[in-house]
């Protein structure tokens, strides 16, 4: 594998066997050479790329807001039961891609 990687999701150099799927992969679409370390996931299986619409990203407030496209749009996991809150995971309709379920 190259130093970028590739897209499918499969991992990198530096962690071949870490695999970034069903994610928001929100920012470049494309890796640049200012990221040597860059692999691009906008493509690999279910990774979307569109803004999730977190309540504040740069103060590392990663709850969704209003209207979010990673509201209940995940998938349950076993055991996986509370967000980081704490809150019954699902919330609502269904379970909600991220850290934390959506609180109306």
């Amino acid at each position: 594998m190259s130093p970028q990687g590739d897209d499918s999701g499969l991992g990198t150099e530096a962690d071949p066997f870490l695999t970034v799927e069903h994610n928001v992969v929100y920012g470049p679409t494309a890796c640049s050479h200012d990221y040597p370390d860059c692999v691009d996931l906008s493509g690999a299986e279910g990774n979307w790329t569109v803004d999730p619409l977190l309540l504040d990203g740069p103060a590392h407030d990663l709850h969704l807001q209003p209207g979010s496209p990673a509201i209940d749009q995940g998938i349950a996991i076993d055991g996986l039961t509370v967000d980081f809150d704490g809150a019954l995971r699902p919330a609502g309709g269904g379970i909600d891609v991220g850290a934390f379920e959506y609180q109306p």
